[in-house]
């Protein structure tokens, strides 16, 4: 048997979150700078765009919810003992 280190609900909202960051990465550089070899027009990108935006945040709602409902919201919470104190040189 595998041992899961994160459950699924947390597999799916990264999963999610990655596919939307990618999706919004190559149709904001589409909008950007068309290629002349990809003819396609730009509304139909332009909505593309903003229903990843939307799916996006629609995942942050669902990952913010998850968190506080399961109470591991200390999971992921960036606390001052969390940061490394880097002393390159110095005394």
């Amino acid at each position: 048997m595998k041992l899961l280190l994160h459950p699924l609900p947390v597999r799916f909202f990264h999963w999610t979150m990655v596919a939307s960051v990618l999706s919004l990465l190559l149709t904001g550089l589409f909008l950007s700078s068309t290629p002349e070899w990809l003819r396609l027009p730009t509304r139909i990108m332009r909505q593309l765009h903003g229903s990843f935006g939307m799916v996006l945040i629609a995942n942050l709602a669902g990952q913010i919810y998850y968190y506080v409902y399961t109470g591991k919201f200390t999971e992921v919470l960036l606390l001052p003992r969390d940061m490394a104190v880097i002393t390159l040189g110095r005394r």
